[in-house]
């Protein structure tokens, strides 16, 4: 840390401290989502693995399409949570083996680390607290960056090491130490060791030299070298901490890749089921940030060309780069595989509100616009937590998104451990039989006492069926539902359904 960094401790403290706490607000709130059980319970494996010394190949091939440095994460947190008894949730709704409560908390430490490090990517290229400041608000305040921030998922130290290889590049750019460049080694292998869309940040370290390079006499013949290898020396750290890797390198880096760049699924979007083209991601973008930011975003860029228009050109390739993965086949699950943009984005915004805090002369105007913007955007937060996946602006009529099945819904189990929840209470010694109409299926959580889940859907006194399951199992239709009435929707927004309650009626 510099010195003038070190002025800013107490900033950096209290920006962490109140990431974590609100951060870990509602961690018990929402059930199991669609990859939890694969990167935390994977972990826990390879943890095992390590422990009974056994590096086998056909061994470490379990899900192999991802680096392993996620999945040691959350592996850790399985085995305390297993080992330690008051890490334990003791709701009951969560099935044997699959309680990762303990492990979103880790997912709320790294997410709270990375708003500390946009804070400090913030003060590292401008040397001004408000706009440090601004760059850590508007990451946190943005519903993208809260959709994962507290579930067990890739995306999270994704964009911590991404965030850290950013911080250390713009480091190592403008200090030639040793310490700035094995900072930069290590955050590349640990961003690409958590998955391999972390390789489209590479170029910016590259050009980043390059203009250092054009403005100083200093470059030595060493320094090219040490730059030109940075990423083999992550390579090596990478082959070291994955087994995977141990026995072949090079095909085993080509398996993996291609098993993670395969098509294995195809969801709805605009309104068609198939695979998704190139504008996908865009497409994501524009409907799933809120207007305001997107409004300071385009003001970022357009003031920024005339003020600052080196940082502002270096920003928005940090955001133009994860959107390259537009190319590649696979594209799914919205703007989980491109969240790297987060960076750049967000530092273009909080040039945005300087622009439009610069172009008002008084104090009390700036004052109601800057309480009014991020008043607005809590607000949206608030309307829509804890469900932040199936966030959407106004961009397009939340009504169409859900009628016309223009983008992706409850893909991820949303809002089923909610619907359980509301199951009325059984009279004293009934028991209810619950047909799930739920896909995915692994999600299911286990039912409160006084209810037992059937497979007979003829048996059934209650169904819940989410809108995933309608759009791709349909299964049970509406004919099927004439004998139940509705007695409660899961939402988001208080548009978006989620889930639906239905109770058998009365004979």
């Amino acid at each position: 840390m510099n010195k003038v960094l070190r002025g800013e401790v107490p900033s950096l403290i209290l920006i962490f401290v109140f990431s974590l706490l609100f951060l870990s607000i509602g961690l018990d709130k929402v059930g199991e989502h669609w990859d939890e059980v694969t990167v935390a319970s994977v972990g826990e494996s390879y943890l095992g693995f390590i422990k009974n010394e056994d590096f086998s190949q056909s061994s470490w091939e379990l899900n192999h399409e991802h680096p392993p440095v996620a999945k040691y994460i959350y592996g850790t947190a399985r085995f305390l949570t297993k080992n330690i008894p008051i890490l334990q949730d003791k709701s009951g709704y969560y099935p044997e083996g699959r309680d990762f409560l303990f492990a979103r908390f880790f997912s709320v430490v790294m997410s709270s680390l990375t708003v500390l490090v946009l804070f400090m990517i913030g003060f590292q290229i401008s040397k001004s607290r408000l706009v440090a400041g601004l760059v850590a608000l508007l990451l946190f305040i943005n519903p993208v960056f809260q959709s994962y921030a507290r579930i067990v998922s890739l995306e999270v130290p994704l964009l911590l090491f991404g965030s850290l290889f950013v911080l250390y590049s713009l480091k190592y750019a403008s200090k030639k130490s040793l310490k700035n460049y094995f900072a930069v080694v290590i955050s590349f292998a640990l961003l690409v060791g958590t998955r391999y869309n972390g390789l489209l940040l590479l170029p910016f370290f590259y050009i980043l030299q390059l203009h250092y390079l054009s403005n100083n006499s200093n470059w030595t013949n060493l320094s090219n070298l040490k730059s030109l290898i940075m990423p083999v020396l992550s390579g090596v750290l990478l082959i070291i901490i994955w087994p995977y890797l141990w026995s072949s390198p090079v095909s085993g880096v080509l398996a993996s890749a291609d098993r993670g760049l395969e098509v294995h699924t195809r969801e709805y979007f605009l309104g068609k089921l198939g695979n998704a083209p190139w504008f996908y991601y865009i497409s994501y973008l524009l409907v799933k940030t809120p207007l305001t930011l997107l409004a300071l975003f385009i003001f970022g860029i357009v003031g920024g060309f005339k003020k600052t228009k080196q940082v502002v050109v270096f920003a928005l390739l940090l955001f133009l780069l994860p959107f390259a993965a537009s190319f590649l086949p696979l594209k799914q699950d919205g703007l989980r595989y491109v969240n790297l943009y987060l960076i750049g984005f967000s530092v273009i915004c909080a040039f945005g509100v300087i622009g439009v805090i610069g172009v008002i002369r008084s104090m009390g105007i700036k004052i109601v616009i800057l309480a009014s913007t991020f008043l607005l955007l809590i607000i949206s937060l608030t309307n829509h937590f804890p469900n932040y996946l199936d966030y959407y602006n106004y961009f397009i009529p939340v009504v169409d998104i859900y009628s016309k099945r223009l983008f992706e819904i409850g893909g991820w189990g949303e809002g089923v451990l909610e619907a359980v929840k509301k199951l009325p209470k059984p009279q004293d010694g009934q028991t209810s039989k619950v047909y799930f109409a739920i896909s995915p299926v692994h999600i299911i959580p286990n039912l409160p006492d006084g209810f037992i889940e059937t497979g007979d859907f003829s048996q059934a006194d209650f169904v819940l069926i989410n809108t995933n399951y309608r759009w791709y199992d349909g299964l049970v239709s509406n004919s099927d539902l004439e004998r139940f009435t509705v007695i409660k929707r899961i939402t988001v927004g208080n548009f978006i359904e989620l889930v639906s309650v239905y109770q058998k009626l009365p004979i």
